[in-house]
């Protein structure tokens, strides 16, 4: 009999932890990104929550491109904060892996 650990579909508690965090911190910044570029009422309750916590987890990339645009602004400032936390919970992961 094999230990179930040694499967490659194994995944350890932590890895399914931090794959769930962190996939909802992109989810939020996603769904705030989609928001702007398809203009939401920015008044909307729902849209004021996902915005919310969007910009906080997003606040150091927040202005670090300011184009014409605001649209393209957000796509990248948000782009770039979404490819950091996927980063982020690569390495994580990657150390959970490794440390089992």
């Amino acid at each position: 009999m094999t230990d179930a650990r040694t499967s490659p579909y194994y995944r350890p508690v932590g890895v399914r932890i931090v794959n769930f965090v962190v996939g909802g911190i992109v989810a939020f910044i996603v769904l705030s990104l989609a928001f702007v570029l398809l203009g939401a009422n920015q008044g909307n309750a729902i849209v004021e929550l996902v915005t919310a916590v969007a910009d906080f987890f997003a606040w150091p990339f927040r202005n670090m491109f300011t184009l014409e645009t605001p649209e393209l602004s957000a796509l990248l400032n948000y782009g770039i904060a979404v490819l950091a936390y996927v980063l982020i919970g690569v390495g994580v992961n990657t150390l959970f892996r490794k440390h089992r």
